[in-house]
């Protein structure tokens, strides 16, 4: 295959002057620039720089994971075997029993509407702190049942419908209990019975 000779007329035009010269573009060499003095010499790195990265990169990556353990707790049960606190902790540790102490019985007529009069009639335990407790309990006990029965006779019986009234009943109870007892503290009071007639 022979190729035809081109003439002028296939030939693109040459660029004018100041056109498409490297000079022109930010960032590109030109041709002088080039093939001036050390033209052809690779840039010096810096050696220090990039083993400082190599250096710093992982430590901060150990240093990061390790923070992650410790505040989210995974850290624990390292912390706890390399500073012998899990044996401490187990030596001292006694499982507490519960001290319960149950109230009288206490009746009280509730506000009347209308001509029929309603009655509650409930049984309460206390759940102290501490045993040795319940010698101030006892001899605090007609205090108790006044306030128990002065607070339950403002009720009418639509006051006891729902489990939400009950609970703020039991709230109430127990605040005033353990203002009764202080310093002694009750952890919390439990209906064992509670009836309305």
């Amino acid at each position: 295959m022979s190729r035809a000779p081109r003439t002028g007329a296939d030939r693109t035009p040459a660029a004018p002057a100041g056109h498409g010269r490297t000079e022109d573009v930010p960032g590109v060499a030109s041709d002088e620039e080039e093939s001036g003095p050390g033209a052809g010499a690779p840039e010096k790195r810096r050696p220090g720089r990039r083993r400082a990265l190599l250096i710093a990169l992982p430590v901060l990556l150990v240093t990061g994971l390790l923070a992650g353990a410790y505040f989210s707790g995974l850290a624990d049960p390292i912390l706890d075997r390399v500073t012998g606190r899990t044996a401490v902790v187990q030596a001292t540790a006694r499982p507490v029993e519960p001290t319960f102490y149950d109230l009288p019985e206490i009746l009280v007529n509730l506000e009347q509407e209308g001509r029929r009069q309603h009655y509650l009639k409930i049984d309460i335990s206390l759940q102290l702190a501490n045993q040795r407790d319940s010698g101030r309990v006892a001899a605090l006990m007609p205090r108790i049942v006044d306030d128990v029965q002065l607070y339950l006779r403002e009720f009418r019986v639509e006051d006891l419908k729902g489990s939400d009234s009950l609970l703020r009943i039991r709230d109430d109870l127990l605040r005033q209990v353990n203002d009764d007892l202080r310093p002694t503290t009750v952890k919390d009071l439990l209906f064992r019975e509670l009836l309305v007639a």
